[in-house]
């Protein structure tokens, strides 16, 4: 059983494996701990644009992973597709890295890896669903997702600051449409299981897929 002891353990645990094992595996850990100051490789796979930003589709050990930048220059030169580029740990959007460019991420999807990544600190005591008031409007809307910018107080529990003023992605579904419409619904945190943020809407949960720090003007 994982303790507040044991997670005490995994800073002094990271340096172990760098001294034994090597980078690769002390970066491996890094990201799934969250661990300040290591690299991590990854593959790019793939990009869309969602309004005004892109959406980098990222594999690390097989598992697909979603940021997203603002297009520039300096983002588009690192992310083509079949490429490796470095992930730096720094909250829960972090800094890509390829050589001398370097991009930031203002965006994350995958909610539950970073959810699990830091462990004790999101868990909710008993069966308590957390809940909170969240207001929006649509920002951007495709064939696949909405872009609804607003607040989204739950959201604090992931480590994204600023939760009065965040773009939450969503799919754009039959049970989505109803909730984007209104502008305002329940919000809830999950600390297990898939569905990690949702809105609560007549039709069941629109699940948040990704957050988004808006971009000045």
């Amino acid at each position: 059983m994982t303790n507040s002891r044991t997670l005490s353990f995994l800073p002094l645990l990271a340096a172990l494996l760098l001294l034994t094992t090597g980078p690769a595996a002390a970066s491996r850990l890094g990201f799934d701990s969250g661990l300040p100051g290591l690299r991590t490789p990854m593959t790019v796979k793939g990009q869309v644009a969602r309004g005004p930003y892109l959406e980098i589709e990222l594999e690390l050990d097989g598992v697909r992973l979603h940021s997203y930048v603002v297009p520039g220059a300096k983002c588009q030169l690192l992310f083509e597709t079949g490429d490796t580029i470095e992930y730096h740990e720094d909250g829960p959007r972090g800094l890509f890295r390829r050589g001398e460019h370097t991009c930031r991420s203002v965006g994350s999807g995958n909610l539950r890896v970073w959810r699990d990544r830091k462990g004790s600190a999101t868990r909710s005591r008993g069966r308590l669903v957390p809940r909170s008031h969240a207001h929006f409007e649509l920002f951007y809307q495709d064939d696949e997702v909405s872009l609804l910018r607003g607040r989204f107080p739950e959201a604090a529990r992931l480590g994204f600051a600023g939760s009065s003023d965040l773009i939450a992605v969503v799919p754009r579904s039959r049970v989505c449409q109803g909730t984007v419409a209104r502008g305002v619904a329940s919000m809830e945190y999950r600390s297990r299981g898939a569905k990690v943020l949702s809105l609560v809407g007549q039709k069941g949960l629109c699940t948040i897929r990704a957050l988004i720090t808006p971009t000045a003007s």
